[in-house]
């Protein structure tokens, strides 16, 4: 056997012992992954208009303002216009209102 052949073979069982390693390790990546995913869309909240503006205590036209100013950025869902909580207490932390 020639060396050259040695060192394709000991390519070939590397290749073979990542690649078993990387089967091993990849699910339990993944399953780390969506549980952090799905902890992070948990703790997501939206409000609607209303709620928002009561939350603020500002009037409905008032809200409509700081969204056309982009001081408090709106999330569309279809025709809902929802504000997710980030957003609000972007605003609230914000010195410009």
């Amino acid at each position: 056997m020639k060396q050259e052949d040695l060192i394709i073979g000991d390519k070939k069982e590397i290749a073979s012992i990542i690649r078993g390693e990387m089967y091993k390790l990849l699910p339990e990546a993944i399953q780390a992954a969506l549980i952090q995913f799905e902890d992070k869309q948990k703790s997501k909240k939206f409000f609607t208009r209303s709620e928002t503006a009561d939350r603020l205590h500002i009037t409905l036209p008032t809200l409509r303002e700081r969204e056309k100013d982009g001081t408090l950025v709106p999330t569309r869902i279809g025709r809902r216009v929802l504000y997710s909580e980030d957003s609000i207490n972007s605003f609230l932390n914000s010195s410009n209102h």
